[in-house]
C-alpha cells in the first residue's frame, strides 16, 4: 500500500493511495500524469486488496473521498481523498495513515493469520519450556550450595578435632619431659642437702574435647606453658586483659576463672601475688 502527497487542488490538500505489486513502476507511471506525486507513506501487505478496499471504506464514511480528472489522463476519473470532509471536519494526515497501518496489521490473509498463530503458540511454549529450565537450574545450584556448606561444616568440626588432639598430645608430651626432668634433678642432689619440694602434677593431663572449654584452651596453647608448678604464676588482670584482646571480648574475671578450671594444672590463688599485685593463676608460664 502506498500514499503520495499531490498539493493544493481546487483549494483542498489532495493524497492519493493505492496498492501495487511493483511501486517503483507504480510511481512512475503516476509521475507523468500528476506532476506533484510525492510518496509519504509505503507498507507492505499480504493482503492488499481487501486492506485497499477497507481503507476507502474508512475514507467513505468520513467524506474524504474526491474524484479528479487530469489533463493527461482524460479517459478517468482517478480516486483521491482530502483530510477535510464535506461538514468541515479535518483529520490530521498522521490520523488517517494510522488508520491504515492498523488495517494492515489487522487485516492479513487467512493463511498467514493461521501461520502468525501457530508461530506464536510455538514461541509461547518455547517461553514456557524456558522458565521451567530457569527455576529447574536455580533449585540445582540452591542444592549445590547446600551440600558445599554442609561440607563446609563437617570439614571445620573435622579439623577443630584433629587441633584439640594434637594440643592433647603436645601438653601430655610437655608434662611427661618436665617429670623426667624433675625426677633427674633430684637424683643429682647429695642426701644431705635439703630437698626442695616441688608441686608435680599428679596425673597425665586429659583434655575432653566435648567438656573443656576451646576457646581458653586455644588461647592458653597460643601465648603459655603449662607447667603445674604454683611458682609460675600470671597476674590475674594481665591474663584476662590478654584473653579479651586475643578473642575479642570483654568478659569479667569471674567468667575467665570458670573457664580455666576446667584444665588439669592451672589453678587460681587468691593470696598469690606478682610485683605485690594479689590475685594470680598458678601453673602457667609465658612462651
Amino acid at each position: 500500500m502506498y500514499v503520495a502527497y499531490l498539493g493544493i487542488i481546487n483549494g483542498i490538500p489532495m493524497w492519493k493511495f493505492g496498492k501495487t505489486d511493483d511501486i517503483y513502476r507504480r510511481c512512475t507511471e503516476h509521475m507523468k500524469v500528476m506532476l506533484n506525486f510525492t510518496i509519504i507513506y509505503i507498507e507492505e501487505t499480504d493482503n492488499k486488496d481487501e486492506v485497499e478496499d477497507l481503507f476507502r471504506k474508512e475514507l467513505n464514511a468520513k467524506s474524504l473521498l474526491q474524484k479528479y480528472k487530469f489533463e493527461k489522463k482524460l479517459t478517468t476519473d482517478i480516486e483521491l481523498f482530502t483530510n477535510v470532509s464535506q461538514d468541515k471536519e479535518e483529520y490530521s494526515i498522521e490520523y488517517l495513515l494510522k488508520i491504515l497501518d492498523e488495517l494492515i496489521k489487522n487485516n492479513p490473509l487467512e493463511c498467514v493469520k493461521e501461520s502468525n498463530n501457530k508461530i506464536r503458540m510455538l514461541e509461547d511454549d518455547k517461553e514456557l519450556k524456558m522458565k521451567d529450565k530457569e527455576i529447574e537450574l536455580k533449585r540445582e545450584e540452591t542444592k549445590q550450595l547446600e551440600i558445599t556448606e554442609k561440607t563446609k561444616q563437617m570439614q571445620i568440626g573435622i579439623e577443630m578435632e584433629l587441633n584439640l588432639k594434637k594440643y592433647e598430645l603436645e601438653l601430655n608430651f610437655n608434662f611427661k619431659k618436665l617429670e623426667l626432668e624433675s625426677e633427674q634433678a633430684i637424683k643429682k642432689i647429695e642426701p644431705e642437702q635439703t630437698i626442695k619440694k616441688v608441686k608435680l602434677p599428679a596425673k597425665r593431663i586429659k583434655i575432653n574435647v566435648f567438656n573443656t572449654h576451646e576457646k581458653m584452651i586455644k588461647f592458653i596453647h597460643e601465648h603459655y606453658t603449662i607447667t603445674g608448678y604454683e611458682t609460675d604464676k600470671i597476674y590475674r588482670d594481665d591474663f584476662v586483659n590478654k584473653y579479651n584482646n586475643y578473642h575479642k571480648t570483654n568478659l569479667s574475671f569471674l567468667n575467665v576463672r570458670s573457664d580455666i578450671n576446667g584444665i588439669d594444672g592451672v589453678d587460681y590463688a587468691t593470696k598469690g601475688r606478682i610485683n605485690n599485685k594479689r590475685g594470680a593463676f598458678t601453673g602457667l608460664k609465658l612462651r
